[in-house]
């Protein structure tokens, strides 16, 4: 940096005048000088010619004339021009800037030629500005800034600033440029706005830790602040320059006997008060205090008990009967509580640490008649004696047994009067007693309330609503149309056969109601039991209408189907009607659709290694609704049982009149045939038998199939 020489800026020089003086300087006063140390840490010249004294303690004692030309080349790459044509003191001119040039040279600012600082005893670096070497030293005290007492004009300030400087430094006050010699300017820095003799530039960053600095462990008072306040520490000059600040952090005072905010306090603002608590019941007493950051054993922060000799008393305990103030509100005992002596609460009283004249209900002294012993009671009053009855039993528990009965004659009779007053047994719901028998007054009737008692019967299954007592199957509305009827090859591939085909148009030229379920037992059991109907043929053994009522009837012949739907004012469908009503106008492949399905859609054989969808046997009606249902919300058009319809068989019937490419209209089916059509398939059938366009036929007796085949019914709309 311009203007400052430092220890190892000058041995340096004195290296490059050594080896001038040994190249080229022959006479007396051109050898290197050794003088002695007179303990200011420069050395006296032995030589009396000598131009100047340079020497150092730390190492070694030097003194030398010096006779070399030194200065600055700018045109070599090395930076020093040692020049030995010449010795140190043949050349010595001084022009008062405190640096010298070679004789014959020029010293001119900016020229070729290195100004040597003209050498003087104070300390590492020699200076002819009239501002002490030690100028930006770091300091602690004023003796930083004169360490021999002579007045140097320096003073130990504290500096802080934006630029770099920050803590105490030798310093020279000035006001103008003109009061600092070159090189140092008067420059203001900090925040006070003073200005100091400095560097030129003032960034402070060569002048905070010299040589000397470094060596004598120079050090300056610096501050760490922040919100919590302002902690002071110092910085040390070492081979890096200035230390950081080894000032504490401030923080928030804790309880740690420490100065945590650095203002002169040790745990300010977190002591408190605590008072001997003696019975250690967490109030202390007011009278015996401490002062401490956190509660001693024994103490506690609460000082309002009034008694610390005994624990029950304090103001968080409760008032107790003992002659005590245990609350600690000023009164003893003198209150009431709550007491119960078997019968509810009441109140009684504390007089002289007693509780007495407790108002509760007291039990009465009553007679329990199954043991005839006294029993306490909370009753209003004992129960009454009961009569005596003839049973060997002293009942009123009055000593005597069986005083005053006659004999129960119930005979058979499982309800009524026993003829004693007493009782022969009662009915369950549902029943009535009728000379002394239980009458099922239900019996006979499905759903609805029972004649007698109006007991709900019962409800009635999906499909079918309650009438009179019975499940009375629920009817679906198909219109009159146009649909497609037979197999659809480009659907059902593969699985079309010969007597579905082929597709073709029907028009039905009116609307009609078909069954929503198929016929159940229960429904044809009153067919059976009117007289009209005839039980059902082989249904492998599963008609039991009393315990299978929503389960279709089978075992059918197409006479028995025929009967039971004229019976209940009603016909079996046409194939046309029934294909229309399974299917709808879309030409799907079954009820719901046109994928295969599983057992969510139809009661029909599924094959999983051991079963079917049925279990072996048909399900109730509606148990797969609404996922199977058609188009026109009928149940099981697809498996559970076969359903007969009223047309004969024709294997070829669909192609009468197919070829006219009119429509067919209310087709009947072939006017001659034995056969008769069912619909539908059944449980024992896979998915591709219960199609909605898959035909059966049987003679109408039904020898193969009738043990399959149930009823559906169909309507004309009025």
């Amino acid at each position: 940096m311009k203007g400052h020489f430092n220890i190892p800026f000058v041995s340096a020089v004195l290296c490059a005048c050594f080896v001038g003086l040994t190249s080229g300087c022959g006479a007396t006063d051109s050898t290197l000088d050794v003088g002695t140390d007179a303990g200011d840490g420069l050395v006296t010249d032995a030589h009396p010619d000598a131009v100047a004294d340079i020497g150092t303690n730390r190492d070694a004692d030097v003194g030398a004339d010096l006779d070399a030309d030194i200065g600055t080349d700018r045109d070599a790459d090395t930076g020093i021009d040692v020049d030995t044509d010449a010795c140190l003191d043949d050349a010595m001119v001084e022009d008062g800037d405190g640096f010298a040039v070679d004789s014959g040279r020029t010293d001119v600012s900016g020229g070729d030629v290195l100004d040597i600082p003209d050498i003087r005893d104070a300390g590492d670096v020699a200076d002819t500005t009239g501002l002490s070497p030690l100028s930006c030293h770091p300091c602690s005290v004023a003796r930083d800034c004169d360490p021999d007492e002579t007045p140097s004009g320096l003073e130990c300030l504290a500096i802080r600033g934006d630029s770099g400087l920050d803590g105490s430094f030798c310093l020279q006050r000035c006001s103008e440029p003109g009061d600092c010699p070159e090189p140092y300017s008067c420059l203001a820095y900090g925040d006070s706005g003073d200005s100091y003799c400095m560097w030129n530039g003032g960034d402070g960053a060569d002048c905070e830790c010299g040589s000397a600095a470094v060596d004598s462990g120079a050090r300056t008072v610096c501050t760490i602040s922040n919100g919590f306040g302002e902690c002071t520490g110092s910085r040390y000059c070492d081979a890096d320059g200035l230390s950081a600040c080894d000032a504490a952090i401030p923080g928030i005072e804790t309880c740690n006997g420490i100065d945590d905010d650095c203002n002169g306090l040790t745990d300010e603002g977190v002591q408190s008060n605590y008072y001997l608590d003696s019975d250690a019941d967490g109030f202390g007493n007011a009278a015996i205090q401490v002062v401490a950051c956190q509660v001693p054993d024994g103490y506690s922060a609460d000082d309002t008990d009034c008694d610390d000799t005994r624990k029950v008393v304090c103001p968080s305990c409760a008032e107790v009967c003992d002659t005590l103030d245990n609350d600690c509100d000023g009164i003893v005992d003198g209150g009431v509580r709550s007491c119960d002596i078997g019968c509810g609460l009441g109140f009684e009283f504390c007089q002289a640490g007693v509780w007495v004249d407790c108002n509760a209900p007291a039990p009465l002294d009553c007679v329990d008649y199954e043991t005839c012993l006294p029993v306490p009671s909370c009753a209003i009053e004992c129960p009454s004696a009961p009569s005596e009855t003839l049973n060997g039993l002293d009942d009123d528990c009055d000593g005597e047994t069986d005083e005053g009965t006659c004999v129960p004659d119930c005979g058979g009779s499982v309800c009524g009067d026993d003829g004693c007053g007493g009782s022969c047994g009662s009915c369950d719901g549902g029943h009535f007693c009728e000379l002394g028998q239980c009458i099922d007054d239900c019996a006979g009737i499905l759903c609805g309330p029972s004649p007698t008692l109006g007991f709900d019967c019962g409800s009635c299954w999906t499909g079918s609503a309650c009438n009179e007592g019975h499940c009375q199957v629920e009817m679906m509305a198909v219109p009159a149309g146009v649909f497609q009827m037979g197999c659809d090859r480009e659907i059902d591939i593969n699985e079309c056969m010969p007597h579905e085909s082929p597709l073709h148009q029907v028009m039905l030229t009116k609307a009609y109601f078909v069954d929503r379920t198929e016929v159940t037992q229960s429904e044809y059991k009153r067919c059976v039991d009117a007289g009209v109907c005839t039980a059902p043929g082989d249904s492998y053994g599963l008609w039991s209408p009393e315990t299978r009522p929503a389960f279709p009837v089978h075992g059918i012949s197409w006479p028995q189907a025929d009967v039971y739907c004229l019976w209940v004012g009603k016909r079996l469908p046409t194939e046309a009607e029934w294909e229309k009503a399974a299917r709808g106008t879309d030409g799907r492949k079954y009820p719901w659709g046109n994928d295969d399905g599983t057992c969510a859609e139809a009661v029909r054989y599924y094959y999983d290694g051991y079963s079917t969808c049925g279990g072996g046997g048909p399900l109730p009606v509606c148990s797969k609704s609404p996922a199977g249902d058609s188009p026109y919300g009928l149940c099981d058009m697809a498996g559970n049982v076969a359903e007969w319809v009223a047309d004969r068989y024709g294997e070829n019937y669909y192609w009468e009149n197919y070829f006219s490419g009119e429509p067919v209209i209310d087709p009947t089916g072939p006017s001659t045939g034995d056969g008769k059509v069912w619909r539908s398939g059944s449980w024992t059938r896979s998915y591709y038998d219960v199609r909605t366009t898959t035909r059966g036929h049987d003679d109408p007796e039904g020898s193969n199939w009738a043990s399959y085949t149930g009823i559906r019914c169909a309507m004309d709309v009025e």
